[in-house]
């Protein structure tokens, strides 16, 4: 477990909810860069990615599409991509996947909120899945 993260979890309906805080010592923009365009997500958290002018963005793990609308881009601040799906039960209540810049002005050090809304329910999974996939993020920006 990383010393600096705030971890939260709550179930609700058939999803979980998964919310977990970095630290990192690179700013904002640059932060923003990784998690809202095509070619910073496919460093480090998907296989490929690309979008389109219509907010549809294609998420490719394992050479699978995953198909997601981007809700909400507030520049150097947050990204929301939520899951498309045909499953009844998603369309009502979908998953989506929330990245939230905070920055303490005090300190100077960004914190990267990660909120997974998915059915994956495995806590340790997602601790593990999302500590590599930061650490990932931290090597290509160059963080330890």
């Amino acid at each position: 477990m990383h010393p600096n993260s705030r971890k939260q979890y709550s179930i609700r309906m058939s999803k979980f909810k998964f919310t977990n805080e970095f630290e990192f010592q690179a700013s904002p923009k640059i932060l923003f860069e990784f998690i809202s365009t095509p070619v910073g997500l496919s460093q480090w958290f998907c296989d490929k990615a690309s979008n389109t002018f219509q907010n549809v963005w294609h998420l490719f793990w394992d050479d699978t599409d995953h198909t997601a609308t981007q809700t909400h881009n507030k520049p150097n601040k947050l990204v929301r991509f939520q899951f498309q799906t045909t499953e009844l039960d998603d369309t009502t209540d979908p998953a989506y996947l929330q990245f939230e810049i905070e920055k303490s002005e005090l300190t100077r050090v960004a914190f990267l909120k990660i909120t997974d809304y998915s059915g994956m329910s495995n806590k340790q999974e997602l601790e593990e899945l999302w500590e590599n996939l930061i650490h990932n993020l931290k090597t290509v920006i160059r963080e330890k």
